[in-house]
């Protein structure tokens, strides 16, 4: 009896062992967002939020495997259990019925971007009943719950440079962007600002990401303590 008490303590001590070692799945949308998420020169994932999260883990001696996918199938694999961490997502209610969110890891500024030919002076949009008034364009499958259902953001596109591209084609009144990744594309030249300008988001004018964790993972409650352990981006 004593025997076979121990045969299963040993066993489950090796499932734990096996579970702790296997890599943690980290999957990052496909659709670039410097400086947070890019590629480097052998095409391997890479950026500030990127190397953030991989020494976070280290520390902790997880073993990890990037996984790239559109944002959309990011969260679909999530809800199915076979990546475990899904970093860059702002908060919506929806996602706690599959993940835990950790604790911000960065707060990144959202702005409206608009064409100075359509207004010279700056708009005065104050609030959403102002903004509703207006064609809004973001990109697929991003989140704009902040806005409340007061202001229908559409069309949508999937990739940032198609949704400036559409702006200085008169094709809508505003883009809502983060600020710091549209700026940074613009540096790269992977987008042209020129005749564009901008103004804060009336509502959420900042914006908090987090990594989700998938509810299904068995070493969820582990990574999100070693996740909110951490330092936030940039401290």
């Amino acid at each position: 009896m004593a025997r076979q008490g121990l045969l299963l303590v040993l066993g489950l001590l090796a499932l734990f062992t096996a579970e702790a070692k296997e890599p943690v799945k980290i999957c990052w949308e496909s659709e670039l967002k410097p400086p947070y998420l890019e590629r480097d020169d052998n095409g391997g994932v890479a950026g500030t939020m990127v190397r953030h999260l991989e020494q976070v883990l280290q520390a902790q001696q997880f073993d990890y495997e990037h996984i790239l996918l559109p944002w959309a199938r990011c969260l679909q694999a999530m809800q199915a259990g076979t990546v475990e961490l899904v970093p860059n997502a702002s908060y919506h209610v929806d996602r706690e019925k599959y993940a835990f969110y950790s604790k911000p890891s960065y707060s990144s500024e959202l702005g409206l971007y608009y064409r100075k030919d359509q207004f010279p002076q700056a708009p005065d949009i104050s609030n959403l009943t102002a903004l509703a008034q207006y064609r809004v364009g973001g990109v697929q499958d991003f989140n704009y719950s902040f806005y409340q259902d007061q202001v229908t953001v559409e069309p949508k596109v999937k990739r940032r440079e198609q949704l400036i591209d559409m702006l200085q084609r008169q094709r809508i009144d505003f883009a809502i962007v983060q600020r710091k990744v549209i700026e940074e594309m613009a540096k790269r030249q992977q987008l042209d600002l020129h005749g564009l300008a901008w103004i804060s988001n009336p509502v959420s004018p900042h914006k908090q990401y987090h990594v989700l964790v998938s509810r299904k993972s068995p070493r969820a409650a582990q990574l999100l303590k070693t996740i909110n352990g951490g330092r936030k981006l940039g401290q």
